[in-house]
């Protein structure tokens, strides 16, 4: 059974969801142990209406909270694996939104990550309600150095406090 924990965003309850890590063999893993290839973790979201768009007279789950459920399914696949000091970003994102789910139905999203060049990572997603599979995606995401990226972060912050001229 995996750990049962609250998926958030600026601060905010989002909604409750269940997250696992398991690489190639189903075993299950350790801090300790690096990122591999054939890792696969594991979300689950209820649809709620902050996720949704309106089509018609329904409230369906949307391609953008789509796009950050794979986000967010990735990071935490990878988020234990990093050493002291590192964080990660997501680079690209490539989504099909093949179904609509409707809003209080639970949405599960299994990602695997397919490849690790250097620090940049590529995971395959694929995103399915009760009924069937809803969207399948490719995420890109890259290992960082939290101390540098901090840093080049408040210089443009500083940077743009001056006034902005036309």
């Amino acid at each position: 059974m995996p750990a049962m924990g609250i998926c958030s965003g600026k601060s905010q309850r989002i909604a409750p969801c269940y997250f696992k890590i398991t690489c190639a063999n189903n075993k299950r893993l350790d801090k300790m142990d690096t990122l591999k290839v054939g890792m696969k973790g594991e979300m689950q979201w209820e649809v709620t209406a902050d996720l949704c768009t309106a089509r018609g007279e329904y409230l369906v789950f949307s391609t953008p909270s789509m796009t950050r459920f794979v986000e967010m399914t990735s990071q935490n696949l990878a988020k234990p694996h990093l050493k002291p000091g590192q964080g990660q970003v997501g680079m690209s994102v490539n989504i099909r939104h093949l179904a609509p789910t409707p809003i209080g139905k639970k949405v599960r999203c299994e990602a695997e990550l397919i490849a690790i060049d250097r620090r940049k990572l590529t995971f395959k997603a694929k995103v399915f309600d009760d009924v069937e599979q809803v969207g399948e995606a490719e995420h890109e995401r890259f290992v960082i150095d939290l101390d540098k990226y901090m840093a080049r972060l408040k210089a443009k912050i500083e940077a743009n406090a001056s006034p902005h001229r036309i």
